[in-house]
């Protein structure tokens, strides 16, 4: 996907005019860059007058779709790179619907087909849950590796690991010394992962927020609690946040 042009539009604002090989129709989202207003994204740059068409005939819609708080959405140019959890957004018509795949080098694929409508609320939804499955594979395959290593490390003692949807926290640790993690943790940096993880596993030694408690995590992250926790302030629990990570660190 390339950026081709940007229209300057007084009433609309900044539109920031994408190609993507796999599109087969024009579409216009809400841009999730700051500065700007609309995405559009069209099949090749031959497309750009029919683009300049649609916006003056939906000018109307456009400006009241900008005015609204519109939730964030899924589309054909959607990718999550994370380093640990990596996904890309193709076209394949082959199955006749959307889904998701795993490839040999471990990264997932969102397959969307012709008849994907984006715009679809059940489309969304059917589309979020693909992406979260995944999610949640990559984190049931990596993150109780990383919970044993640490515990052992540390000399703490894990009952149980639970990888969850959760999106009220990044984890938590139970009075019996089960860790649960959410799998969006997966799609952080690695060193908040573990960050998240040292925290929990601090909570078999003390299980509070106390000074007390908060001076393990500082030792056991090398001085470091304060700094990782400003950082990991920066990220949601949701794919949305997910799919710009690594804009979120520099």
């Amino acid at each position: 996907m390339a950026l081709i042009n940007i229209i300057h539009d007084l009433e609309l604002g900044k539109i920031e005019v994408y190609t993507h090989s796999s599109s087969r129709k024009i579409s216009i989202r809400k841009s999730r860059k700051s500065g700007f207003s609309l995405k559009a994204v069209i099949p090749s740059k031959e497309y750009i007058g029919e683009l300049h068409k649609i916006i003056e005939r939906e000018r109307d819609k456009l400006k009241k779709f900008c005015r609204e708080n519109t939730k964030d959405s899924i589309d054909e140019t959607f990718a999550i790179d994370s380093d640990l959890f990596k996904l890309e957004t193709k076209f394949d018509n082959y199955n006749g619907r959307e889904r998701i795949w795993r490839n040999n080098d471990g990264n997932y694929i969102l397959f969307y087909t012709e008849e994907t409508d984006f715009n679809d609320q059940f489309t969304q939804m059917a589309l979020e849950d693909l992406v979260v499955w995944a999610l949640r594979q990559q984190a049931n395959l990596l993150l109780p590796k990383f919970v044993k290593q640490i515990a052992n490390a540390i000399g703490a003692k894990v009952s149980n690991i639970r990888i969850t949807k959760a999106q009220s926290r990044w984890g938590s640790c139970s009075t019996t010394g089960t860790i649960s993690l959410s799998c969006f943790l997966i799609a952080l940096p690695i060193d908040l992962i573990r960050y998240v993880i040292i925290h929990e596993l601090s909570h078999t030694f003390e299980m509070n927020h106390s000074n007390k408690f908060h001076n393990i995590v500082d030792r056991l992250t090398g001085g470091k609690e304060k700094e990782l926790e400003a950082r990991i302030r920066k990220y949601e629990t949701n794919i949305y946040t997910s799919s710009n990570r690594r804009n979120h660190d520099k």
